[in-house]
């Protein structure tokens, strides 16, 4: 296989490896496309009224925590080890991975990117990202960095 096969797609060049992370805002992520995907909207109401039913005396707001922090892990456990219709619902109901794959080196768009720790071992250098975005105020400013984990 050439070393420039699957430049443009994206692909980890060296370095791999895995993490197991526990963040917050993949759930709440998760939530939002469970939320968004209509083969979860039934579930979606069934999961309110298991809430209502066993917290009659509870505000709506309560509800609605309750709702937004616990549906993804209920979702799951109803779909656990059984079979569904669909594949999509499936997955996710399952969530998100917590498992992270890390890169001393990425190709993308035909560009060859390093990790600025990488970048230290090697003459040519290519950790250095320059980006052209629009302010607060709406005025063009140019943003630069070095990439420090891919």
């Amino acid at each position: 296989m050439s070393r420039h096969e699957g430049r443009l797609q994206g692909r980890g060049t060296i370095g791999e490896r895995s993490v197991h992370v526990e963040v917050d805002a993949f759930w709440k992520a998760h939530f939002t496309i469970l939320r968004q995907a209509s083969v979860v909207s039934p579930y979606i109401e069934e999961h309110k009224a298991e809430l209502r039913a066993a917290n009659s005396g509870r505000s709506d707001t309560w509800l609605a925590k309750q709702h937004r922090e616990n549906f993804g892990q209920w979702l799951k456990e109803k779909f656990l080890g059984q079979q569904t219709n669909s594949k999509e619902l499936y997955h996710l109901a399952m969530g998100p991975s917590s498992i992270v794959l890390l890169y001393e080196g990425y190709n993308i768009n035909a560009y060859t990117f390093y990790m600025r720790k990488q970048d230290a071992k090697s003459a040519n250098q290519n950790s250095g990202v320059q980006i052209k975005a629009y302010d607060s105020e709406n005025r063009a400013q140019t943003y630069c960095g070095f990439i420090e984990e891919i």
